[in-house]
């Protein structure tokens, strides 16, 4: 008999098919051969030029604001205390964050720990205030300081996206400065990359999600247009794909259906207050999630 861990991943491979499987193969080698030694060769920073940047609409700043405020209004406002310095996820003990901050420790076993400290969605709430962004732009810069480009959990696309999602809304109300937009271009780059098609669940619509807000909100970036076309096809196509005639998502899970409703409602947002068409089927399925 195949031992437990043999026998699990032949399972998950004969359901997700040959495709897939081949797919995640060569996403998973990438992830660990090629990426923590040739990232920064593969993946530079974009060169900008001295144009100077578009900013915001004013539909867009107000939908921003208001997404800051309603993340700070949830359970996302008590993870990271600013007073302390420390940030709590998944009930576990606080950590540690201030500069240098230790981001490669793994005080935490589970895999989701990690992924939710190198996500950001927890830096959301101090996009609210002025003092809160100062926090916001630190710990930023020390991130990009720290984390070595391709290498670890923090290369993970879902994080990956996460974290893009939450700097390409953060880069409007910090200073605007022209190498944070880079980083913000050179990660977009390395997802666009490494989407998870092969999992073609959540995760695909938190890439994808990315992948337009970068290309919404940054569109000075040099591949501004192909990350917002890609990844809003990409999210529509999916929501059509994912989403169950009666409105239920499905990975069958009440966690899952939340996560993909709201990436799919506040790009649909997004995207028509940058002046970008969202297609019916879209708004549909959307609806019938809520």
């Amino acid at each position: 008999m195949l031992p437990a861990n043999v026998r699990a991943i032949w399972l998950t491979a004969r359901r997700a098919g040959l495709q897939r499987s081949l797919q995640r193969l060569q996403r998973m080698a990438r992830l660990r051969i090629v990426d923590p030694y040739w990232g920064e060769r593969l993946y530079p920073k974009p060169m900008l030029t001295g144009d100077k940047p578009a900013t915001l609409t004013e539909s867009q700043s107000e939908l921003l604001q208001r997404l800051a405020v309603m993340r700070a209004e949830s359970h996302l406002g008590a993870q990271w205390n600013q007073v302390n310095d420390t940030l709590q996820l998944l009930n576990q003990a606080p950590f540690s964050l201030q500069p240098p901050v230790e981001w490669q420790a793994r005080p935490v076993p589970d895999l989701l720990w990690a992924f939710q400290l190198h996500g950001w969605d927890w830096a959301w709430p101090a996009l609210c205030d002025e003092e809160g962004r100062h926090g916001f732009l630190a710990l930023w810069q020390d991130w990009l300081h720290q984390v070595p480009m391709g290498r670890g959990v923090a290369w993970e696309p879902y994080p990956t996206s996460r974290r893009l999602i939450a700097w390409s809304a953060a880069w409007h109300f910090l200073e605007r400065d022209p190498q944070l937009a880079a980083a913000i271009g050179q990660q977009a780059a390395f997802l666009a990359d490494h989407l998870e098609r092969d999992l073609d669940n959540n995760h695909l619509v938190a890439n994808a999600k990315a992948l337009a807000w970068v290309g919404l909100l940054l569109p000075h970036l040099p591949n501004a247009t192909q990350w917002r076309q890609r990844g809003l096809e990409c999210l529509w196509q999916t929501l059509e794909s994912q989403v169950r005639n009666d409105g239920s998502h499905f990975e069958n899970s009440s966690g899952y259906h939340m996560a993909v409703w709201l990436d799919g409602l506040e790009t649909a947002l997004l995207a028509g207050a940058s002046g970008e068409w969202v297609p019916e089927t879209a708004w549909q399925a959307l609806e019938k999630m809520g």
